[in-house]
């Protein structure tokens, strides 16, 4: 139930697995960057590193570099999260080789579902998101989110404790 919670706010059940390119997200950080001033440094950096990966993930998968992403977001971010799970590029690199392990895939695939909810819950069960309360749960979504958001905490609470009546 908690990784039904996850999977339907992150990505509402695989149906938004992003609209914008790399290279877009790109774009408007550095116009934030710009604007806010050099405080975002570190971000910027980060950006650029994200990039480089990016472009080796979907290059050994081959995907041209315009692979959809998420798109920057409204809270402070900068978007290019990827597929179900929405890592970020080097959070992805990091879980390949459990990724690889559990599901037998040589080249695990941040836009296969598969691949995506087996990093989705490798991610959790680190996170000790290993059951449905609630104490758990948020303490799990600040560890994906990387911040406490209440609309995404309560939507996770909600799907995890009443997808089965979606099933009945």
């Amino acid at each position: 139930g908690v990784l039904y919670g996850f999977l339907k706010m992150e990505t509402n059940l695989g149906a938004n697995t992003g609209q914008c390119t790399y290279s877009e997200v790109e774009k408007v950080s550095i116009a934030r960057y710009k604007k806010y001033g050099s405080k975002y440094k570190a971000s910027i950096n980060l950006l650029y590193k994200r990039r480089d990966i990016f472009y080796d993930i979907v290059d050994a998968r081959g995907y041209n570099k315009s692979k959809k992403v998420s798109c920057s977001p409204n809270y402070i971010g900068q978007g290019g999260a990827m597929g179900v799970s929405q890592f970020m590029s080097d959070v992805w690199r990091g879980y390949e080789p459990e990724i690889r392990s559990k599901t037998g895939h040589k080249n695990p695939d941040p836009w296969s579902l598969t691949d995506g909810v087996m990093a989705m819950a490798l991610k959790l069960r680190k996170a000790g998101a290993t059951s449905d309360k609630e104490a758990t749960i948020r303490r799990a979504s600040i560890n994906y989110l990387g911040a406490f958001n209440a609309h995404y905490y309560n939507g996770i609470v909600y799907w995890s404790k009443n997808y089965k009546k979606l099933f009945n």
